[in-house]
């Protein structure tokens, strides 16, 4: 992603189920 904040919320997301 451009940024990493958005990119690690994503990720996080995903994570999370």
């Amino acid at each position: 992603g451009e940024t990493v904040v958005k990119e690690t919320a994503r990720i996080a997301v995903l994570d999370s189920g």
